[in-house]
């Protein structure tokens, strides 16, 4: 009976540490803090994650660690993150302004909380080189526009075009490497538009992979 206890103990223990078990809070998932959130929706962040890891790693150490946190009452102890981001509302980007380039900056928050800022100069590498006065303003990723079409070719193509002439903008370094490469195909619009119906849906059966220029 006390072996049987003692196993059920262990077990419990493992499981509920295992990665299941684990609860994610508001600093270990952007996607659950409202700073963050303020400035990226959900599928934004997740887009960051999938497609720019190196992006969505500067955007948690400067939302989530460029500064250091801990409760006024009791320095020792753990901060509870869904409390201090999405109750008490702490944003670093209102604060960001104070920063110092060398020293730290310490200040008082709500009453609750001891805030210290870490200085410019330790975020450099955390950040990927992007500097503090972007992380609020990136572009999330997103693949390249689609031929959606609705039976009228001209406005269809104006859509396109619209669209794609906004994804080169935001993304011009991408635009460089894939026009340079052979990974995408490109085609004269004048070409695509005389295919059979056929030829151009097996064209743009798959998105990502084409390019439809003047």
């Amino acid at each position: 009976m006390r072996m049987t206890t003692t196993l059920l103990l262990m077990l419990s223990t493992v499981l509920c540490n295992s990665p299941a078990f684990t609860q994610s809070d508001a600093k270990s998932d952007l996607t659950l803090n409202r700073s963050v959130l303020r400035y990226y929706n959900g599928l934004e962040i997740q887009a960051f994650e999938n497609e720019s890891p190196g992006e969505y790693q500067a955007l948690a150490n400067y939302f989530t660690s460029s500064f250091i946190v801990s409760p006024k009452k009791c320095i020792q102890c753990d901060v509870n993150y869904n409390d201090f981001f999405n109750q008490d509302l702490f944003n670093i980007v209102e604060f960001e302004s104070t920063r110092h380039q060398t020293d730290t900056v310490s200040f008082l928050f709500k009453d609750k909380y001891n805030v210290m800022l870490l200085p410019l100069s330790a975020l450099t590498v955390s950040l990927n080189g992007i500097d503090v006065s972007s992380m609020s303003e990136l572009v999330a990723p997103r693949p390249l526009p689609e031929w959606n079409p609705t039976g009228n070719d001209s406005e269809d193509y104006e859509i396109y075009k619209r669209d794609l002439k906004v994804w080169i903008r935001d993304f011009p370094e991408k635009y460089r490497t894939l026009t340079s490469g052979s990974s995408i195909t490109k085609i004269r619009v004048a070409e695509f538009l005389n295919l059979p119906s056929a030829r151009r849906n097996a064209f743009t059966a798959t998105p990502g992979t084409y390019l439809i220029i003047d």
